[in-house]
């Protein structure tokens, strides 16, 4: 969860590329951050990023 809400910040604050975020928040996989990003927002990090 607070990866997840580290990624946010980043996604809100910065112009890094969603996977950048996920490699800095600690992710090993653009895909698990995609994955567990969804089950906590129920949207993806590119949607989120473009509300």
């Amino acid at each position: 969860m607070y990866r997840t809400e580290k990624s946010i910040d980043l996604l809100r604050n910065t112009d890094m590329t969603i996977t950048e975020i996920a490699y800095e928040t600690g992710f090993t996989s653009q895909s698990y951050y995609y994955q567990r990003f969804r089950k906590v927002k129920g949207i993806s990090p590119v949607k989120y990023r473009n509300c």
